[in-house]
């Protein structure tokens, strides 16, 4: 009888099982014949039979634990019969404990999970201003959602119609959720490595850069990229984007680091966020220019940057009030002579202003 025993080991490890590592018999390395498993033969002990010719695996009774919960296991691994002639002077076994077994009959195959990376994985917006019966969004399609098929520029977005909101968003302190989640993507950049754990083992560590323009009621509000907080943030293999968000342990809360202006968050028709991505490694990279992306479609013309990354505001131009003083003018019997002196005085004040305006947008590019 030959075994490996923890002496009161089904109180402390009632599911553990004793990998087998190496067996040494006076110092030399002893070739197992067959799979070992553990068992109890009293509730008590824990036990790894390496040799016990006593034990029938046939019989009805005969039960114990591996590693997969497989039965096709031997109770004499060790072949004693070797060393019947010889005098054994030390006896050295090896094991792995580990503390979840399979028991016998619960046999599971283990198939590698076959990951989608080519895309395309559906992003949507989840808004929540912390108000029943106000801004609220957690799932997919409620919203304007889009395919991202990898590396590129995308918008999302969210209008009162759609959450069913009657009145304008009011963001409550420590109840704020802004965010996007692209679903699948943090599965699929997992596998092939732009997403990693951290020494937290939260997936947080990617390859992959996001920056984001965030627009409500089409003004486009201060934002800060490098405060986004990225990854499997859930674990449930979507990517994730956090803007600030209260209840995910993100670092992004509303009083912690938000990544835009969280009292701007004030929506009566419409939230909107555009975002570049890069680094994805997965899908079909596209183009991820977002500032020429944002200049395309319109989105930095005119007034439509209310609030800059500077936190400065447009200034107004103010040509139709040159229209109406010049109506006035004339109405009133002005001379021409003054009506010109006034129009030219109108115009240079434009000029002014729209020198200022191109400068500005020079410095903002």
């Amino acid at each position: 009888f030959f075994d490996v025993e923890i002496k009161d080991g089904e109180k402390y490890f009632p599911y553990g099982y004793m990998n087998i590592k190496s067996v040494k018999i006076n110092g030399e390395e002893v070739a197992l014949t067959g799979k070992t498993y553990t068992s109890s033969d009293d509730g008590v002990t824990t036990r790894t039979n390496l040799y016990n010719e006593w034990v029938n695996t046939e019989d009805k009774t005969f039960g114990g634990r591996t590693a997969d919960g497989s039965s096709d296991v031997t109770p004499t691994p060790v072949d004693v019969s070797a060393y019947a002639d010889k005098d054994i002077t030390s006896i050295e076994v090896t094991y792995e404990l580990i503390a979840e077994a399979v028991p016998f009959g619960s046999y599971i195959e283990t198939v590698e999970e076959e990951v989608d990376t080519t895309g395309p994985w559906t992003a949507f917006l989840m808004f929540a201003d912390g108000l029943d019966n106000s801004w609220q969004n957690y799932n997919m399609g409620v919203g304007n959602e889009v395919q991202v098929t990898g590396d590129g520029v995308y918008e999302v977005s969210l209008t009162a119609e759609q959450v069913g909101a009657t009145t304008k968003a009011d963001p409550q302190d420590g109840a704020l959720v802004f965010l996007v989640d692209v679903v699948g993507m943090g599965k699929a950049m997992k596998s092939v490595g732009t997403l990693r754990e951290d020494a937290n083992e939260a997936l947080k560590d990617t390859d992959a850069k996001v920056r984001i323009a965030v627009f409500v009621d089409g003004q486009k509000i201060t934002s800060n990229s490098d405060s986004l907080c990225l990854g499997d943030i859930e674990g449930n293999g979507n990517f994730r984007i956090d803007i600030s968000n209260a209840y995910d342990g993100s670092g992004t809360g509303i009083s912690e680091n938000p990544a835009c202006d969280t009292a701007a968050l004030t929506p009566e028709k419409e939230v909107k966020v555009v975002f570049s991505i890069t680094g994805t490694g997965v899908g079909t990279a596209g183009d991820t220019d977002l500032d020429a992306y944002l200049e395309a479609n319109g989105y930095v013309e005119g007034s439509t940057e209310a609030i800059t990354e500077d936190n400065t505001e447009t200034p107004t131009v103010i040509a139709t009030e040159a229209k109406d003083e010049k109506k006035d003018d004339k109405k009133d019997g002005l001379s021409g002579g003054v009506i010109a002196a006034i129009i030219g005085g109108v115009v240079v004040v434009l000029g002014a202003i729209c020198g200022i305006v191109m400068s500005k947008k020079k410095k903002d590019e």
